[in-house]
């Protein structure tokens, strides 16, 4: 099962935020997962934009790969979470034909 949703202000305005979160649930396993951004942008002219994103994700009962010993892999379970901040720059570069 997996549940989300999201909300953006207008897109048109020199200030936009969007939020969005989820949610994960897993029928075969007991693995859980749910996670929140949250992201402002501010556009200085329509060829220059700045944008941040904070994102955040949670995952319980993860299971994955932990070591070899004697060609057996061993996986372990654990409960994960992770932050990313991210920076973009949007710049418009347009091309300027002059006729003689």
């Amino acid at each position: 099962m997996n549940v989300n949703g999201w909300i953006s202000t207008n897109s048109q305005k020199k200030l936009e935020l969007n939020a969005n979160g989820y949610f994960t649930n897993f029928t075969n396993h007991p693995q859980q997962s749910y996670g929140v951004s949250i992201s402002p942008r501010y556009r200085f002219t329509n060829q220059f934009s700045l944008q941040y994103r904070l994102n955040y994700n949670k995952t319980k009962n993860d299971q994955g790969y932990v070591d070899q010993v004697n060609n057996n892999i061993v996986f372990g379970q654990r409960d994960r979470k992770s932050y990313t901040n991210t920076i973009s720059v949007n710049i418009v570069l347009a091309q300027i034909l002059l006729y003689l």
